[in-house]
């Protein structure tokens, strides 16, 4: 095993900050982890809040097989990657390097060349450069949605749902919601005053998602973060308490945002907002 060094740069290898090796087992990096968040949570060392942190992020990834997969293949930054990605219904395992077959990256060639060709659809149709309706620009957004919701629906059911359990596929939810989000936005872009909603209407199915997605993260971390297990703040619980505590203010925050920019946007379409 290599040495742990309290205060560790960033960069430093997520097995480093565990001190095991890369091909260690779970049990290994249960214990590993054990061991070092007694040594390091900040009720016994004040002075190890940035250390404890990086210790409970490693753990966090190396715990997840799924996630360490990821890991593994691409960094830090493909961890990241995923869990934006499956926050707006795009499945984890389309990263999961077990999953990267031929016909897999076939399907990703034509969702990214796809994605390249609507900015540019987009872009011409602002500047007056085409004079094509609005639902032909948003078409090879809806085929890249299709494709995403086929393979979504293929994909496994969540093992930690949450509020979600009664949900068949909370990923086809997202998906669907984002879809008739972008349907109201083309036919209202399209039909101007005449649509019989406004723009702020047209951004509700994307609200709903956001919002959903919200209560389901709260759901999977609100009974750790208020201390479900026994022994309360000590120990590995603690640390786990702890983190979940974190991952709550941060999803709180990131909601808000996101639902207040998008009903600012809503409201300029509308005009409620003056320009200045």
């Amino acid at each position: 095993m290599g040495s742990f060094t309290p205060g560790v740069s960033v960069s430093e290898s997520y097995y480093s900050l565990l001190s095991v090796e890369p091909h260690a087992t779970p049990d290994e990096i249960r214990k590993a982890y054990r061991k070092l968040a007694l040594r390091f949570h900040p009720d016994k060392n004040p002075d190890a809040g940035e250390t404890f942190q990086k210790i409970s992020t490693a753990y966090a990834t190396l715990s997840d097989p799924q996630r360490r997969q990821v890991y593994d293949r691409f960094g830090e930054q493909g961890v990241q990657i995923m869990e934006q990605a499956a926050a707006y219904g795009v499945p984890p395992w389309l990263l999961n390097p077990a999953a990267q077959s031929g016909l897999l990256c076939v399907l990703l060639v034509v969702v990214v060349g796809l994605v390249v060709v609507f900015p540019v659809i987009l872009t011409m149709r602002i500047d007056g450069g085409l004079a094509w309706p609005w639902p032909a620009v948003f078409t090879p957004l809806w085929l890249v949605d299709l494709l995403v919701l086929a393979l979504a629906a293929a994909s496994p059911r969540d093992r930690d749902a949450g509020c979600w359990r009664c949900v068949p596929n909370r990923r086809q939810v997202n998906l669907a919601l984002l879809l008739a989000f972008q349907l109201l936005l083309a036919y209202k872009l399209d039909a101007g005053e005449q649509a019989p909603f406004s723009y702020s209407e047209s951004f509700l199915p994307l609200e709903i998602s956001i919002f959903l997605g919200a209560v389901a993260e709260l759901c999977m971390h609100g009974r750790t973060a208020l201390g479900r297990g026994r022994g309360g703040g000590q120990g590995a619980e603690g640390a786990d308490r702890a983190a979940a505590q974190r991952r709550l203010v941060s999803v709180v925050a990131r909601s808000s945002l996101q639902l207040s920019f998008l009903g600012l946007l809503g409201c300029r379409g509308d005009d409620l907002l003056p320009v200045t």
